[in-house]
């Protein structure tokens, strides 16, 4: 009985351990910890208390140099500020997240992709009043649905998202990158929502940011 108890005690000693990470619980998923690589994150698996986490962030920031906790909170502002979609707070989206990490970028560019209704309007209800009720050139404007008229849903293309592209250049290119020349591209939805064009290629230059300031093994 002594053994079961003493198993049942181990077993639970561990999930008491983790509850002691509180304040800090989310931190690994915040800006703040964007530049995490994949060794610390390991190590940070490990951590079991807020005492331990502050150590733990300390040593990160540490790591990477001094004035590095202030710059990077000082982008994360800028993105907070600038780049807030509905209740995504700017830095945790994609242009927040690249800002972060990569820096302000040399140039940027936006390209409407706007894609226009292609309607016959000779052959619309708004022109021939006349005719039958089932669509086709005539009748009701408010229940052509099927024909070719002004109020036909044939035809009609949503629009596009807007094409946004951030060019880095220069003394601008983020360093651990390798090119002379950088371009993330973004898209914007109508209703203001940005998305990475291709995340794939973002998340592989991401990664050479992030191992390019990891500390080195000594």
């Amino acid at each position: 009985m002594r053994i079961v108890t003493a198993a049942v005690l181990l077993a639970l000693a561990v999930p008491a351990a983790a509850e002691g990470l509180s304040k800090y619980k989310d931190w690994a998923d915040s800006p703040q910890a964007y530049f995490l690589s994949k060794a610390e994150r390991a190590k940070w698996s490990t951590v079991t208390s807020d005492a331990e986490a502050e150590k733990f962030i300390a040593e990160y920031q540490a790591a990477r140099g001094r004035g590095f906790a202030a710059a990077i909170q000082s982008r994360i502002d800028v993105a907070d500020k600038t780049y807030k979609t509905g209740k995504v707070k700017g830095a945790g989206s994609p242009v927040g997240k690249t800002l972060i990490l990569l820096g302000s970028p040399t140039t940027t560019e936006r390209k409407s992709r706007v894609t226009k209704d292609k309607l016959d309007m000779s052959s619309s209800d708004a022109v021939n009043q006349g005719g039958d009720s089932r669509g086709g050139g005539g009748g009701d404007p408010t229940t052509n649905v099927g024909g070719p008229g002004v109020n036909s849903m044939r035809g009609m293309q949503p629009e596009e998202p807007a094409l946004i592209r951030w060019i880095y250049t220069g003394p601008n290119v983020p360093p651990g990158t390798g090119v002379k020349e950088l371009t993330i591209e973004f898209l914007q939805d109508p209703a203001g929502t940005i998305t990475f064009r291709d995340a794939g290629q973002a998340d592989a230059v991401f990664e050479k940011v992030i191992e390019h300031w990891a500390p080195k093994k000594k």
